[in-house]
């Protein structure tokens, strides 16, 4: 693309300009630099490409800072995807952090000032779909009065060829109202309403970016897989790789309820263990949400939520575990529909391969890692849900995501 970086190699003045003010202001003010574009001699059309430039830079930033102080483990993440797919991986992950921030406050709002919030996302996103005309996006740029860094980059992504799945954003909404009126009041009936609300938010997110990372315009990424897709032998392969992430999407939601269960006891008073799970203790809400609020020993109440926690975990686990049965499923899956289906392009694209899978299925799989981390850690300390190790950032998460991503294990 012609845009800011050959501004700044065509005029040494200009590279001078944006090195100083950068250094000032950490990035050139608008403003600052469209004057002395204009004494250069630069058309509007070259403002207009300085701009768009700057706008998504502004959004990316924004969308990046929003990760690393609510969301750090996918901050990491984000660097395993290929530059050109980081962008959609901001979206998804930002959207996701903007929707939980509402939900986290409805408890202290009115459910029409909530119901506003979610509107607006809504709308953000109708807009967004309605505005953008895919059959032209290569020559489209962002409108002055989109503002919204999540929105700003999910026009890019669709601009560039991405494919952005609004209905998987939108269920994403749904689920999250559906939470503040229902499950964030009474709380969760069982683990399988937890996995329920999973399906909703974490497998959404899995969904839409596999969706991305099948986009045709971007062969190197999506060429084996889509090529794989049109195999006449392709429905098992689809069926494995969508019940993957589901599972680790489920599996997901309940270790974060596990991991906010603290902050939901002392800063709402409300207690997010599964009542079902509580009832066969014959403990009360009450009895578990003043053991959470406390920082004093009770052995024998302790005793109790521990055994809570370990059943809540032990259904995370089971998710994970039959995540991973099904992931070796469909290594040997893609193996055997290459050899009885596939062209002679097809079987030495699967040669080159990473252990048999392709980055565009096995990157949103990634997204289990925390959770894995979490439920690692959660045993060490014997599901002693107080401890305050839960909530050290885990310097392990660097190497699995390495591990994982090169080995292809999950």
């Amino acid at each position: 693309m012609w845009g800011l970086e050959f501004l700044i190699v065509d005029h040494p003045s200009l590279a001078r300009l944006m090195l100083i003010s950068s250094r000032v202001l950490d990035r050139p003010t608008v403003g600052y630099i469209k004057r002395h574009l204009s004494n250069l001699g630069y058309s509007k059309q070259d403002h207009g490409i300085f701009w768009h430039e700057e706008k998504l830079s502004r959004a990316r930033n924004d969308c990046m800072d929003l990760l690393q102080k609510h969301d750090v483990s996918s901050y990491l993440l984000s660097k395993f995807y290929p530059k050109e797919f980081q962008d959609i991986f901001l979206v998804v992950k930002a959207f996701n952090s903007n929707l939980a921030k509402i939900a986290l406050g409805s408890s202290i709002e009115s459910y029409q000032f909530t119901k506003l919030k979610f509107g607006f996302w809504q709308e953000q996103l109708d807009r967004c779909e309605r505005d953008m005309d895919i059959s032209d996006s290569s020559n489209s740029i962002l409108p002055r009065n989109m503002g919204e860094p999540v929105v700003t980059l999910a026009r890019e992504c669709l601009r560039k060829g991405i494919r952005v799945n609004f209905e998987n954003l939108r269920q994403m909404i749904a689920s999250y109202q559906h939470f503040c009126t229902d499950e964030g009041v009474r709380g969760f009936k069982d683990t399988y309403s937890i996995c329920s609300f999973g399906e909703g938010i974490f497998s959404q997110m899995n969904y839409a970016l596999r969706d991305a990372l099948f986009s045709p315009k971007f062969p190197e990424t999506s060429r084996f897989s889509l090529e794989l897709m049109d195999c006449s032998g392709r429905e098992r392969v689809e069926i494995l790789l969508n019940d993957i992430y589901a599972h680790i999407g489920q599996s997901t939601a309940i270790a974060s309820f596990l991991l906010g269960s603290r902050y939901y006891a002392t800063s709402r008073s409300q207690v997010l263990l599964p009542l079902e799970s509580i009832a066969k203790r014959n403990i009360s809400q009450e009895d578990v949400l003043r053991y959470l609020q406390s920082e004093d020993p009770d052995q024998e109440r302790d005793e109790e939520v521990r055994e809570i926690v370990f059943d809540v975990a032990t259904v995370a686990n089971d998710h994970l575990l039959t995540a991973r049965t099904k992931f070796n499923d469909l290594k040997g899956e893609i193996h055997d529909l290459v050899d009885k289906e596939g062209s002679l392009e097809l079987k030495l694209g699967w040669e080159q391969l990473n252990h048999g899978v392709p980055d565009a299925m096995f990157l949103p799989m990634m997204n289990g890692l925390p959770t894995i981390c979490f439920l690692e850690k959660l045993e060490k300390y014997d599901f002693e849900i107080r401890n305050p190790n839960l909530n050290i950032k885990d310097w392990r998460l660097a190497w699995k995501t390495y591990r994982s991503y090169s080995n292809r294990v999950i």
